[in-house]
């Protein structure tokens, strides 16, 4: 599989969940969120969501992708014989961190109540800047930033993308985000690594062994 046609569904995917949070948020959010209320939420979406957590390094400290992340691209870059794989770690890295700083500043300025607040205040979700957290979906953006870049660079990697469903369907499932949420934080990282693809196409020159730079010395 070529990377290119992955670069078009990224698009592709960017596109349509743009759409369906647009939709959801005009027709499914409410009363999607009022029935799960009206039926309970069951514990185990959110222990099986912690077990992911901790399998990809969200939990206990979400700052631990990033950090190897950028340990990878530095080793990669500096260690010769890995040089060929430092665009791959670029653009996993770059992914992961722009999509993790868009969906905080989504956040920010959004102001949106999640649907276990909004069920008890009726009012409108968005706007309630320092007290609502739910656009974009924190954790769709830490799971999707890792495994779609991922999928990218390692096709064979691609079983792995049953987790982002899964976790969509298990924060709606316990009121922490609404459909357009979820929807609204795949569509950004899949833009963001749409966005930074050309990274892979990079030109990088391999580094120069000692052997190399003696032999060059000695020409000058």
């Amino acid at each position: 599989m070529t990377r290119d046609p992955l670069r078009r569904r990224l698009l592709g995917l960017a596109i349509v969940s743009a759409a369906i949070a647009v939709l959801s948020g005009q027709l499914f959010d409410w009363p999607i969120s009022r029935w799960v209320a009206d039926h309970g939420q069951s514990p185990v979406w959110a222990q099986i969501v912690g077990v992911l957590e901790y399998v990809f390094g969200v939990a206990p400290w979400d700052e631990l992708v990033p950090l190897l992340l950028l340990v990878g691209t530095l080793v990669t870059w500096l260690v010769p014989h890995w040089r060929r794989a430092s665009r791959a770690w670029v653009y996993l890295t770059l992914v992961n961190l722009l999509a993790r700083n868009l969906m905080m500043w989504g956040k920010l300025f959004s102001g949106r109540f999640r649907p276990h607040q909004w069920v008890h205040l009726g009012t409108a979700t968005f706007g309630h800047v320092g007290a609502g957290t739910s656009f974009p979906s924190g954790h769709v953006t830490l799971f999707g930033s890792l495994i779609l870049p991922l999928v990218v660079v390692v096709p064979r990697s691609w079983p792995l993308l049953v987790v982002l469903p899964f976790i969509m369907i298990a924060r709606i499932a316990v009121l922490a985000h609404f459909v357009s949420d979820v929807f609204g934080a795949l569509a950004m990282v899949a833009f963001v690594a749409w966005l930074c693809f050309p990274v892979l196409r990079l030109p990088i020159a391999p580094a120069a062994t000692p052997s190399e730079s003696r032999s060059g010395r000695g020409r000058d």
